[in-house]
């Protein structure tokens, strides 16, 4: 009963919209006031070690778009290294997504992330 109730809380947190992680332009390094978040997802990761997370690196259309891939890889690898250095985690529950620039997305801001999702 406990294992059943532990994966049915597991498979609750995956339903969780992403946490996202923003950038400033051109930037690949977390700021403080993201750290939190990614502290408490890290934290559900070791409660729950049959989940992994998910990392999708995003970044604005302005520039080329080569090096708007990078740009994006990079901020999820920093997200990676974050929680590999603060928290331990494994590499290997950990998958990185470079999606490259968003054309459609009118906010650049918003452009400008890593989404944080927890997966099975």
């Amino acid at each position: 009963q406990i294992a059943q109730a532990a994966t049915a809380s597991a498979q609750s947190l995956l339903k969780q919209p992403s946490t996202k992680v923003f950038f400033a332009v051109g930037k690949s390094n977390v700021s403080n006031q993201y750290k939190m978040g990614l502290d408490q997802l890290s934290n559900q990761l070791n409660t729950y070690p049959v989940l992994k997370i998910r990392l999708k690196g995003f970044a604005d259309p302005t520039g080329n778009a080569a090096a708007n891939l990078k740009l994006s890889e990079n901020r999820a690898n920093a997200v990676k290294s974050y929680l590999i250095q603060v928290h331990n985690l494994t590499p290997d529950r950990i998958m990185v997504l470079p999606a490259g620039q968003e054309e459609n997305s009118s906010d650049m801001n918003y452009s400008r992330r890593v989404e944080v999702q927890l997966v099975k």
